[in-house]
């Protein structure tokens, strides 16, 4: 149904049909302008200079929608910290990075509009020379409208172009503006403000963690809806009534798998666990082997597999294993109809050993992304431009 003008509308419309004069030009969209990788996934890198791990953004950072990572939120999950309790590891908590999603999870799910954080406890390594973050992590999930949404990345991207970073400025790494401003520029300073703008305890609705456990060997995944102000604990993917996952290895060196274990193992069909135990990897064919590689492909595929259908440590070994099945066996992607076909590695490509389970944050010092998160952030690309931009 055609709506109906109001007189003022009508006459001012027949006046400008009279004058034969153009329309009024549009409004212009929040988004009028293709997106790119850095847009969409914004990894901090860790401070060369040990005064500014409190220049990157801590969990009791404030603003229009509260704290980002309340305190009592935090302390109601299981220790994260190997060491520290968490009432100890809160005030080392720091944003590493931040990911804009219009459609997660994804695959058929209904989409949720999300600003997803991930924050690790920052400290001073061992030689006393450099920042560290410690292996440990809380993933943060805040809900937006669409709007909200392409308000927020329409701030990035009009960052990102102030800094002089073109859209196209290499594949998904630590953000050129912050590679080259640091994280005291202009960049840093004008993303904080877009996320406490639109994140905060108001509109934080699950909080995921990875606790390190045992010798550092035993890696827990769990996490909680805030529904209504209260923690429930999330149920695993493809894990019916389980809350929490294990994966233990042995060899911190990041080689092989050691007394490797999963508890409980993963349901899903695309299970690649035959490579976390040496004796049946050598007695296994040629056949058994590449059916697992190819399992492990697909996990990594958001084309087959989205957060809602893969458990946690499955999605966390990925590239560690994926890295030892090509290093040690011989794999390789390419060519493979189970790879995502457009998936750019990370520059450099991140050197994943066994026991890095990071999929976006810092290892150590360094950056870790893991080939899952460079293949979710180049589908939320593609969604943007096509659904979003100049809609």
């Amino acid at each position: 149904m055609v709506p109906k003008l109001a007189p003022l509308a009508l006459a001012a419309t027949a006046f400008l049909v009279a004058c034969d004069e153009e329309e009024p030009a549009p409004v212009p969209k929040t988004l009028e302008e293709p997106v790119g990788p850095h847009d969409v996934s914004v990894l901090f890198p860790m401070p060369a200079v040990l005064g500014q791990r409190t220049s990157l953004i801590g969990a009791d950072a404030a603003g229009a929608r509260g704290t980002l990572l309340p305190e009592a939120t935090y302390d109601a999950l299981p220790p994260v910290d190997a060491v520290l309790s968490n009432v100890q590891s809160y005030p080392l908590l720091r944003v590493v990075s931040a990911r804009f999603d219009p459609c997660f999870p994804g695959l058929g799910e209904p989409c949720q509009n999300q600003i997803r954080l991930v924050m690790q406890p920052v400290t001073i390594d061992k030689t006393g020379e450099k920042l560290a973050a410690n292996d440990a992590a809380v993933h943060l999930f805040y809900s937006l409208s669409r709007e909200e949404l392409e308000a927020v990345v329409r701030r990035v991207v009009d960052l990102r172009k102030a800094s002089g970073i073109e859209t196209d400025a290499g594949p998904l790494g630590v953000h050129p503006a912050l590679l080259s401003e640091g994280v005291e520029g202009a960049f840093a300073s004008g993303f904080r403000d877009a996320l406490l703008q639109y994140a905060g305890d108001k509109n934080l609705v699950r909080v995921t963690f990875m606790a390190l456990r045992g010798a550092a060997d035993d890696w827990r995944f769990g996490g909680f809806d805030i529904v209504d102000g209260a923690m429930v604990p999330m149920e695993i993917p493809g894990l019916a009534g389980t809350y929490e996952q294990s994966f233990v290895n042995a060899d911190q060196a990041g080689t092989v798998f050691d007394k490797a274990s999963i508890t409980p193992e993963s349901t899903s069909a695309d299970d690649f666990s035959l490579f976390l135990y040496p004796a049946k990897v050598s007695a296994a064919t040629l056949e058994a082997r590449q059916a697992a590689y190819g399992a492990l492909l697909r996990v990594e595929n958001p084309e087959r597999h989205s957060p809602a259908t893969i458990d946690c440590v499955t999605c966390h070994i990925a590239p560690g294993t994926r890295a030892f099945a090509e290093r040690e066996l011989g794999f390789s992607a390419v060519g493979s109809p189970d790879a995502f076909a457009s998936g750019d590695e990370p520059p450099g490509k991140t050197v994943f050993g066994t026991q890095m389970l990071r999929a976006f944050g810092v290892f150590r010092s360094e950056p870790a992304i893991a080939q899952r998160t460079v293949n979710e952030t180049e589908a939320v690309v593609a969604y943007v431009n096509d659904q979003i931009v100049g809609d």
